[in-house]
């Protein structure tokens, strides 16, 4: 009966977690059009935001280092990643600066990648392998 309950909490947080991702994710990918058109951004500041992916990817590796060696810290890492990815853009509306946007997307870049090994291990914690698989699957979906 635990184990059943643990399923479902476990399956309701991720999948309600990339749901309410979407919004973010969304504006997120039309950033590169916001910062050309709106912000008129210069190609410097565009070719910085194209440039931070790989450079975030090598930089997401320190955030999620410490789970591997507690996993207590579990649920602390995914919530506090998602708070910061998620405070610069409630900051959107009242910012018209290019940097900001560009920094912004790096820090939803970095803590997006870098919270994704504590969900994979939340996931195998807590669920059969069957059914980490197919909610894995609904979740990026």
């Amino acid at each position: 009966m635990e184990d059943i309950l643990r399923f479902k909490k476990t399956k309701l947080a991720f999948l309600s977690t990339r749901l309410l991702n979407t919004p973010f994710w969304a504006l997120f990918m039309m950033l590169k059009f916001i910062l050309c058109k709106d912000l008129k951004a210069t190609e410097l500041q565009i070719t910085v935001f194209i440039a931070l992916a790989p450079l975030v990817s090598i930089l997401s590796v320190y955030w999620s280092s410490t789970i591997h060696k507690r996993r207590d810290l579990l649920l602390s890492n995914v919530i506090l990643a998602n708070i910061i990815k998620h405070i610069p853009f409630f900051f959107f509306p009242f910012v018209d600066n290019p940097w900001f946007f560009v920094f912004a997307a790096s820090l939803f870049m970095l803590f997006n990648r870098s919270s994704m090994p504590a969900w994979m291990e939340i996931l195998k914690l807590n669920l059969p392998k069957q059914a980490r698989e197919r909610v894995f699957a609904q979740g990026t979906t």
